[in-house]
């Protein structure tokens, strides 16, 4: 038996970017890297130009799909994989091209952690020390603190949960590390619910394996996850969802507001939430300037509806070199520069474009 202990010598760190993105460190092929925990993806993805760099073969071709689309990718078998002190042999990993998941994070990403390293162990994250552990399934002890959920698969592999939106009854959900959005649902349901009546609904762009989609972004009262209750969930809207039995997905700025365990084999799903000066912030978008983040500038690839940057007058091809006096540089998605956008409605903040000019945008609630 083993109980949540953070700060033992066993368990590794890890790093949450952007505020939201879970970033661990792994060794592979001889080199070390970092990857992005992606629970969502049903199996573990290595970038193409990374795997050709430490010298791996191409594969098996195959066709993948994503939460609304399909890429081209191939299969590799027999594959080890270490992080967190442990050696994880998978039966295969995909090769894709990760270009799309790289220019919405800032740098580049190599590597997705997908649902294929929880199959074995447990896995327990800990969001506010950022550490994680692999251990012995069926052993957890919890506690009077923690609440269970059951864990199960649903199709290619995805995991999966329930939980009542906007007090609707309970439904099957993704639970998804990789996804940096609260939660994302079809928009079938969205309309067969009503969850935007009488709301404001604005748009966002939505970039992964598959491409860049757009889709709808609102906020749902409520979201209720093991009699849990998280309030005024950001949400976007999937007009080609494409994963069932799930209605949409829980994302890991959700799963952050827990301590966590994962345990797979055993299908379960263990939450305990800390004191509130504990938890990881639930953030809000209020600029509506969508990025493709460059090493020395944002390059702006989506203005959302109704927002302050389409009253400000910004188009899609403005391209930001510094925010509030201070260059972008590599380190924006790794510091606090990115913050910016999240600040309080009512921050004024001054935008630096490309060809000198400064631009004022103050912040507001548009969704």
């Amino acid at each position: 038996m083993w109980s949540f202990d953070p700060g033992t010598d066993d368990w590794s760190r890890f790093h949450v970017a952007r505020g939201d993105t879970c970033l661990i460190p792994v060794y592979v092929g001889g080199a070390n890297t970092e990857a992005i925990l992606d629970s969502g993806s049903g199996a573990t993805l290595i970038d193409s130009s990374f795997a050709q760099s430490i010298g791996l073969e191409r594969g098996e071709a195959r066709t993948m799909r994503g939460l609304s689309g399909a890429a081209q990718v191939s299969l590799i078998h027999d594959f080890v994989v270490r992080l967190g002190g442990a050696d994880l042999r998978l039966p295969f990993v995909v090769v894709s091209d990760l270009r799309t998941v790289s220019a919405a994070f800032g740098r580049p990403i190599n590597l997705l952690i997908g649902a294929d390293v929880f199959r074995t162990s447990a896995f327990a994250l800990d969001f506010q020390s950022k550490q994680f552990a692999l251990r012995s399934s069926g052993n957890f002890t919890g506690g009077p603190e923690w609440r269970r959920l059951p864990l199960s698969h649903g199709e290619r592999q995805v995991l999966m949960t329930s939980a009542s939106i906007a007090g609707r009854p309970t439904q099957p959900l993704m639970v998804d590390l990789g996804n940096s959005n609260p939660m994302l649902l079809s928009s079938a349901y969205v309309a067969e619910q009503h969850l935007t009546k009488g709301r404001s609904v604005s748009s966002a762009a939505l970039g992964g394996v598959d491409g860049v989609t757009q889709v709808s972004v609102f906020t749902v009262d409520e979201l209720e996850l093991a009699g849990f209750k998280i309030r005024d969930v950001p949400t976007l809207g999937l007009p080609t969802w494409q994963v069932s039995p799930a209605i949409g997905n829980i994302g890991l700025p959700i799963l952050a507001q827990f301590d966590v365990v994962f345990d797979v084999p055993a299908g379960e799903l263990w939450l305990r939430e800390p004191k509130a000066d504990r938890r990881l912030p639930l953030l809000k978008e209020r600029s509506g300037l969508g990025f493709a983040a460059e090493p020395d500038r944002l390059r702006v690839v989506h203005i959302s509806r109704g927002s302050p940057a389409a009253e400000g007058g910004w188009k899609i091809g403005d391209e930001i070199v510094a925010i509030n006096g201070a260059a972008v540089d590599p380190a924006y998605t790794t510091g606090d520069q990115w913050r910016w956008r999240y600040r309080p409605p009512g921050t004024k903040v001054a935008l630096t474009r490309s060809d000198g000019s400064v631009r004022a945008l103050e912040l507001a609630d548009y969704f």
